[in-house]
C-alpha cells in the first residue's frame, strides 16, 4: 500500500520542531521512529497534511543521570534503552519491556521510548487496509458513531498495548510535555485520557520529550510479562509490570499495572492494598493475583487475535509471573 500524500518536514532543532506544531496543530502528526505511524499511514488510519519527523532532534536523545533522577530523551532507541548500564542495573524490568517489543531491528533502529510510549491504542476491527473498512460502517475510532466490537457501546474499545507504557506506570515514571510557551511534567497515567479514539491528553502543539525514572530504594525488585502468540514482533494479548519493595520482610510497596485491557495501562492498586505489610508467601500474591483479574475482567472485550475470555484468565497468569519474578528480584 502507497503512502498517501503529505507534507513532510524534519526540524534541525526542538524549538523549531514546536514552532511547526504550535503554527499547524492537528493537521500535523510527529514521526519518531515511524514504526507505528508508517503502517498507520499506509492503511489511512491517519491522514495528515504534514508529518514532522523528529530525526534530527539529537537533544531528544541520550540517558543521564541528575541526582535521584534517571532522565531519558523521547528520541532513545529502545536498544540503547536496553543496554544502558544504570537502567540494566536499577530498572531490569524497563529492560524485559524494551526487549519484548518489535524485532531486534525495530529495536536498534526505528523504535524509540518515546514512540513506543505513545503507540496508538489498537483493535482488530480498527487497525485493518481502507479498503477492509470500506466494507463496514465506519467505528468510532475511524470517525463513526459505532463500535463493531460491543455494538451498544457509545465508546471506542481499542486497548493500549505499549509493553513500555505498562512498565513505565508500574515504575511510577514522570514525562515531559514541551510546546512554544514552556513545559509541564506529569506522571504516565495523567498522560492517558481514558478513551480508545483519542487516546493521550497531549494537546495538539505539544511533543513528549522525556521519560524521568526516579531510583528505586534498597530491597525493590521488578519484572514485566507479556502474553503473544509469537516470540518477537507481536503485540501483546495481555502483559503485566510490577515494582515490589521489601522491608523486614514484608511488602512496603506494591505497583502493578496490566495492559492490553483497557484503552490506558491499568494501575491495580488494590494490589498495593492486599499486599502492604504482609510477607511475601504464596497466599497473598494469589489474592493479589486475583484482585488484578477481578479489575481486568469488564474492559477486556473481542479485540485481538485471542478470544476475551482467553485473556482474562490470563490476566491473573501474567500478575503473578511478574509478582513472583519482581520478589525474587527484590530479596
Amino acid at each position: 500500500m502507497r503512502l498517501p500524500a503529505f507534507d513532510y518536514l524534519a526540524p534541525g532543532s526542538l524549538k523549531d520542531a514546536l514552532e511547526v506544531l504550535a503554527e499547524h496543530g492537528s493537521a500535523a502528526v510527529v514521526q519518531a521512529g515511524g514504526t507505528d505511524l508508517v503502517p498507520r499511514l499506509r492503511q489511512r488510519l491517519v491522514r495528515p497534511d504534514l508529518v514532522v519527523s523528529l530525526k534530527n532532534l539529537n537533544e531528544l536523545r541520550g540517558i543521564a543521570r541528575e541526582g535521584l533522577t534517571l532522565r531519558i530523551g523521547a528520541m532513545t532507541t529502545l536498544k540503547e534503552v536496553m543496554d544502558h548500564d544504570e537502567v540494566q542495573g536499577q530498572f531490569p524490568g524497563l529492560v524485559e519491556a524494551m526487549a519484548s517489543v518489535g524485532s531486534p531491528h525495530i529495536q536498534h533502529r526505528t523504535g524509540a521510548i518515546g514512540g513506543n510510549l505513545l503507540l496508538g491504542t489498537r483493535c482488530l476491527q480498527y487497525n485493518q487496509s481502507e479498503w477492509w473498512r470500506s466494507g463496514r460502517e465506519h467505528c468510532h475510532k475511524d470517525g463513526g458513531q459505532v463500535c463493531h466490537v460491543l455494538p451498544d457501546s457509545k465508546e471506542c474499545s481499542a486497548s493500549c498495548q505499549s509493553d513500555g507504557a505498562v512498565m513505565l506506570v508500574a515504575l511510577g515514571a514522570q514525562v515531559v510535555l514541551r510546546n512554544v510557551s514552556g513545559e509541564r511534567v506529569i506522571k504516565i497515567p495523567e498522560l492517558f485520557s481514558g478513551l480508545g479514539d483519542a487516546p493521550f491528553s497531549l494537546t495538539p502543539d505539544e511533543l513528549l520529550t522525556e521519560i524521568r525514572l526516579f531510583l528505586p530504594p534498597p530491597g525493590t525488585g521488578m519484572s514485566y510479562r507479556k502474553l503473544r502468540w509469537r516470540s518477537s514482533i507481536d503485540f501483546p494479548l495481555v502483559s503485566a509490570g510490577t515494582m515490589v519493595t521489601l522491608s523486614n520482610g514484608k511488602f512496603d510497596r506494591v505497583r502493578l499495572a496490566l495492559g492490553a485491557v483497557g484503552p490506558a495501562p491499568l494501575l491495580v492498586n488494590e494490589a498495593d492494598k492486599a499486599l502492604r505489610g504482609r510477607a511475601p508467601d504464596s497466599e497473598a500474591i494469589e489474592e493479589a493475583t486475583a484482585q488484578a483479574g477481578k479489575k481486568a475482567e469488564g474492559s477486556i472485550v473481542e479485540n485481538t487475535v485471542a478470544p476475551a475470555e482467553y485473556r482474562r484468565k490470563m490476566v491473573a497468569v501474567l500478575a503473578r509471573r511478574a509478582l513472583s519474578a519482581a520478589i525474587e528480584r527484590a530479596r
